[in-house]
């Protein structure tokens, strides 16, 4: 009798769904990291947002929030930045919003993209006026 250097069919099929397991796990944690990245920044943005009005009602004035493609960012009255990195993955395009010392901000929309792919992953609606906002959500 002569010893055989192959793998058996029940091997084989081990091996694919040890590996099928292991690629499903990748996917699974690829998608869950997306969604941390996102509501990271959500939570990010709640208290930068937060921290500006606080500040634009002790200081009495108005405060201009300037989303740039990178980051988002607003001077309070002394001069001093105060600056939000935006996550590698996204990108805004450049807009202004003033702030008003009452909490009013004028009704409208900041669109946040991928960098990648340049698709609309989410807004930020400002829509109610008096500081209120929403984050909308786009299913990819």
């Amino acid at each position: 009798m002569s010893a055989s250097k192959s793998f058996t069919l029940i091997e084989s099929v081990i091996t694919l769904f040890i590996v099928s397991i292991l690629v499903s796990l990748t996917f699974l944690f690829a998608v869950k990291n997306e969604n941390h990245v996102y509501s990271g920044f959500k939570r990010e943005f709640q208290t930068f947002f937060s921290l500006a009005q606080a500040i634009s009602r002790e200081k009495s004035d108005d405060t201009i929030f300037y989303f740039n493609v990178n980051d988002i960012s607003f001077k309070n009255k002394n001069g001093r930045e105060f600056i939000l990195k935006l996550p590698k993955d996204y990108k805004t395009k450049n807009t202004n919003i003033h702030l008003k010392e009452n909490g009013y901000v004028m009704p409208t929309t900041i669109d946040f993209f991928n960098s990648k792919n340049n698709k609309k992953e989410f807004s930020i609606i400002y829509s109610l006026g008096f500081g209120n906002y929403r984050f909308e959500k786009y299913e990819k």
